[in-house]
């Protein structure tokens, strides 16, 4: 990256970081991240009385990209115990909410200042850095390059859609060491941009969807249930806006909810809206969604009338066809499932209605077409696992 304007992006990110206290008053988001990395160092002090051992540091921006490395933090464990393996997050929601004892510590990430990533990995003694998916911290980066510790992208996916100006960015790709990408889409992003190391190697999330599927689960309300069930995943209040008079109406199937959030508002919401009707059960628990979907005839994807769509691979690991809404451009799943006939993309709750019955007469067919797409779409732990290994012995 450029000296110039690394030096500018400090500046900010030092201004920014000056300005927290009087944002966090403000903002309640703001307030729970700010105030949730306060004690951040110490209980890494505390941790590191009880565990010496050097770290490979994984980090997750959130749940969801833990769950997409699910598989590969515990091969890590598995096959390197010398190490410890460290967990961070960049949201509150994925550290409070992971349901999980795999890592040997899991942390918040620090705010991307030079001398608290300095101290964060001074701290945690890191010796390899493995970052799911897509975040590009530059002076996390840059310190990691600088200490000449390892740095792997792991299911990364990058396309045109991706907003990463090359002015700022492009010199800062050049810094990791391999890229491990989803698809050739990403591979090419990232060799426009004078990238050659990388392997095209799948989506990481298709291993722990599949791992679902085998995983026991019983939900009691849900077992020989007397109607098809309609599971709605990761649900908005935009969602449920334009689609409520289905489930409202339609008391020849059982509709169960799962929202996106567990907050108070959303929680409060969603009761109001739901609490008349026998035929709608409310999910208050956080981490059982992916397990739920065994019982569903059909499934609807939240997030796409919103800022973005959530897990469609969960929902299809057990066969079962997908709708959701129109903003799905940035996840190549959508377009594949589309493609294949297990997904339909609406608009409104005309075509939500129409969508339903449509793919309720396809389902057989739909099942072998997802069968063929998780045996084709495997992705290819081990080679990940094999350079990983041949690093850690150079």
């Amino acid at each position: 990256m450029d000296k110039l304007i690394l030096s500018f992006y400090r500046c900010v990110i030092e201004l920014f970081s000056l300005s927290l206290p009087i944002l966090s008053r403000f903002n309640s988001k703001i307030s729970v991240w700010y105030n949730a990395r306060k004690d951040l160092f110490p209980k890494i002090n505390q941790w590191r009385k009880q565990d010496v051992r050097p770290t490979i540091l994984i980090h997750c921006a959130s749940l969801g990209e833990y769950e997409q490395g699910h598989a590969l933090i515990k091969a890590m464990k598995q096959k390197y115990p010398r190490y410890a393996v460290v967990v961070s997050f960049f949201s509150t929601s994925g550290y409070k909410n992971i349901q999980s004892s795999l890592p040997d510590f899991i942390t918040y990430l620090p705010l991307d200042k030079l001398k608290s990533v300095r101290k964060f990995l001074d701290l945690l003694q890191v010796k390899m850095a493995i970052i799911i998916k897509n975040e590009f911290w530059p002076n996390l980066i840059t310190e990691l390059d600088d200490r000449n510790i390892p740095t792997f992208y792991i299911s990364t996916h990058l396309s045109s859609y991706s907003l990463y100006p090359g002015f700022f960015y492009n010199n800062l790709f050049k810094l990791v060491d391999h890229y491990f990408v989803q698809n050739k889409d990403s591979a090419t992003f990232l060799e426009k941009r004078g990238v050659s190391r990388i392997t095209i190697s799948g989506d990481l999330r298709l291993l722990k969807s599949m791992d679902n599927v085998h995983t026991p689960f019983k939900y009691q309300k849900l077992e020989d249930a007397p109607l098809p069930i309609i599971v709605y995943g990761s649900i908005w209040k935009e969602d449920w806006n334009i689609l409520k008079k289905f489930p409202i109406l339609n008391s020849q199937y059982l509709h169960v909810l799962a929202p996106h959030s567990l907050d108070p508002p959303t929680i409060e919401f969603f009761r109001r809206e739901t609490h008349d009707y026998k035929h709608i059960i409310l999910i208050e628990k956080m981490g059982i969604l992916k397990y739920l979907y065994r019982y569903a005839s059909l499934a609807y994807i939240g997030g796409a009338f919103g800022d973005g769509l959530h897990n469609l691979l969960e929902p299809a690991a057990y066969n079962i066809p997908v709708i959701f809404g129109p903003r799905h451009k940035k996840f190549p799943e959508a377009q594949e499932f589309l493609d294949l006939g297990s997904a339909i993309t609406i608009n409104d709750y005309k075509s939500f209605q129409e969508g339903v019955t449509h793919i309720f007469r396809k389902q057989q067919e739909i099942k072998e077409c997802l069968d063929r797409y998780f045996a084709d779409k495997k992705p290819d732990l081990a080679i990940i696992l094999k350079k990983i290994e041949k690093t850690l012995h150079e």
